[in-house]
Formats: C-alpha cells, structure tokens, sequence
C-alpha cells in the first residue's frame, strides 16, 4: 500500500502481501462500523422476452413486431400501443364466401360482406358489380361531405374514357316503378341554388326523354 505524500515520514512500508492483507482488514471493520453491504457480483443481462407456451428465448416475429402474452401487457424493447389480440385458440365457422369478422375476442364467423368471382356483395350472395349493395331500406348508400371548400361532393362517378359508349354515365339513376311517382333521378338545394345541375363544353348540359311525358 503506497503511503499518501505528505505523510510519508509517518509511514511503515510493508511487504506487499501483508500490505494487501491488512488492506482487507481495514475495509472490512470498515463494513462494519458503518454498515455498509459489499458489492455483490451481477449476473449478466440478457435481452429476453416474456414466452408463452409455445415461444421461449430472444426471438423476434418475422413481422418485426414484438411478443405479446396478452392484450394489455407491454412486452419488447419500446412501450407501444397494441390492439386486442386473441390470446387463446382462434376458434369458429363460416360460408364460403363471406367474409369473416370477429363475433367474440376468440371466434370468428361470417360478416354482412360477401365475394364472390372478384364482387363484393352487401344484402346480395351474387353481386353483378365490383361493388352491389342491396336493402329494402329507404336509403341504401348515403354519402355525406360537411367540407365548405368549392367543388366538394359527398358521391362522385366518373367515365373515366376519353372515348365513351353511346349513352354512358358517370351516375345513373332508374326508377322500375309502373306508376306515375318517384324519379330516376331526384336533387334537392335548401337554399337558393340548383337541385339538379348539368355542365357541357359542347353539348347539353341537362338532356331529359319521355316516352309519353316530358323529357
């Protein structure tokens, strides 16, 4: 033990085994005198994530994301919020066809949604369109656009051919009904503005035809 400069005069040299020997016998009545605890050796860390029955060790999903044991416990390097997850067998049945949606936090079964050779069908197991959507309902598809900004629209068709077909539409409308009510196509305004507006670089803008009323 190397004696402190100053007090070098007042100093006993020692051999070095009884230097380091009495060393450790100065530390620890230290220790004790004062009650401090020695330092205790740690076992290395390891980057471990929480298993299931299935998973064990410092494995990643192929996906990235990390291992979930249940839905609202944080598992992984980085706190992030995670969805429902089932945590137990996925179980149920369905019909070909429909699409599935969760009925429970562990069951599946059929939605309202339906393919069928490439069409969605909602109210329909053959829909004629890539999207049909049929109800008995007053209103069956309604789009609503609270947006103030010029030009806005809650529905938009488009022709999207710079070469259309004779009598080709982006919205049509078609009323089956025998009688004399309803339209095929009907536009309302509340205030001062058109119900019903039609704009042609070259042509008609509205252009109506009736068989036996007015066009």
């Amino acid at each position: 033990m190397k004696c402190p400069q100053p007090f070098a005069r007042h100093c006993l040299t020692l051999p070095g085994a009884l230097s380091g020997a009495l060393s450790g016998v100065i530390l620890a009545s230290l220790i004790g005198a004062f009650g401090l605890q020695p330092l205790q050796a740690q076992p290395p860390q390891t980057n471990s994530k929480a298993t299931n029955s299935s998973i064990t060790g410092d494995s990643t999903p192929s996906d990235g994301s990390d291992l979930i044991t249940s839905s609202t416990e944080q598992v992984g390097r980085t706190a992030r919020s995670v969805g429902t997850r089932a945590i137990s067998t996925i179980t149920g049945e369905g019909t070909t066809g429909n699409i599935a949606k969760f009925t429970g936090p562990n069951e599946i079964g059929n939605s309202v949604i339906i393919e069928s050779a490439g069409n969605i069908g909602i109210g329909t197991a053959a829909p004629g369109s890539k999207l049909t959507v049929i109800s008995g309902g007053a209103s069956t598809i309604q789009g609503d656009n609270s947006s103030t900004a010029a030009n806005a629209y809650g529905i938009h068709g488009r022709i999207t051919s710079n070469a259309p077909g004779a009598n080709a539409s982006g919205v049509r409308g078609t009323n089956n009904g025998a009688n004399a009510n309803g339209y095929g196509v009907y536009g309302t305004h509340a205030g001062s503005g058109s119900g019903v507006y039609g704009y042609s670089a070259s042509g008609n803008g509205v252009s109506g035809r009736s068989v036996n009323g007015r066009g």
